[in-house]
C-alpha cells in the first residue's frame, strides 16, 4: 500500500473513518518522459471508466516513477478511485494526484470487473 494511502483519514465518499473500508491497486503505469502518449492514454482510461484496458495496465520499474491506481470500497458500496504518483527517489514522498468519487452506476461497474483483486482492510 502506497504510504499516501495509508495516510488517508475519511473516506473520500462518506467522509467517515477508514474502519470496515477495504482497499486494491487497480492499475499502475511506468511514468516515462520518452512516453506521455501511453501516459496520457492511460489516464483517458480511466476518465472514461474504460476499465478493461486500465486493469491491464500492471507496470513497475524500480528505477522509474510510477502512478498507482488504487480503489477504495466504502461500506456504502460506493467507490473512490485515488491515484498516487510514487517517486523513484527514496526522499521524495509519494503523494496524491486526484480522489474521485464513483457514481452508484459506475461503483456497481467497477466492482463487477475487480472480482479477483485482492481487497484488504484499511487499517
Amino acid at each position: 500500500m502506497s504510504a499516501e494511502l495509508a495516510g488517508l483519514n475519511k473516506c473520500p465518499v462518506c467522509a467517515e473513518t477508514l474502519r470496515r473500508h477495504r482497499y486494491a491497486r487497480l492499475a499502475s503505469i511506468i511514468v516515462n518522459p520518452k512516453n506521455h502518449a501511453r501516459l496520457d492514454a492511460f489516464l483517458n482510461d480511466v476518465k472514461k471508466r474504460n476499465w478493461a484496458e486500465v486493469l491491464r495496465f500492471d507496470e513497475w520499474q524500480g528505477d522509474a516513477d510510477i502512478i498507482e491506481l488504487y480503489g477504495i470500497k466504502c461500506p456504502s458500496s460506493l467507490f473512490a478511485l485515488i491515484l498516487i504518483r510514487s517517486p523513484f527517489e527514496l526522499f521524495d514522498d509519494d503523494h496524491i494526484l486526484e480522489t474521485e468519487c464513483l457514481t452508484r452506476n459506475e461503483s456497481a461497474t467497477l466492482e463487477s470487473v475487480t472480482t479477483k483483486k485482492n481487497w484488504k482492510p484499511l487499517p
